[in-house]
Order: C-alpha cells, then structure tokens, then sequence
C-alpha cells in the first residue's frame, strides 16, 4: 500500500500536530502503520458484511 503525500500529512496533523516532515523515524513509522491498519479494518469489516 501507497501513500499519498496528502494521507500522510493528515495523519501526522492529526496524531502529532506537525507535518510529515518533522515526525522524527519513528513517528513516521507509526502513523504509516497506522494508517495501514484503518485500511485493514475497513477491508476486513466489508469482508465480514459480505459472508452474512
């Protein structure tokens, strides 16, 4: 999964209150993993929706 320069600076906004670029390594990390684990709830709550 990509991405975007703009997911990534709403995210950084949003959990730390400064832009992508200045999150330290592990900030960046963080909220990329973050963002990586809404998409796999969102994917596996409409795999759960469809199998009812």
């Amino acid at each position: 999964m990509t991405m975007s320069a703009e997911e990534k600076e709403q995210i950084a906004q949003e959990r730390y209150g400064k832009s992508f670029d200045e999150l330290s390594t592990n900030e960046q990390k963080a909220s990329t993993v973050q963002r990586v684990l809404v998409v796999f709830m969102a994917a596996m709550r409409e795999a759960q929706l469809e199998a009812q």
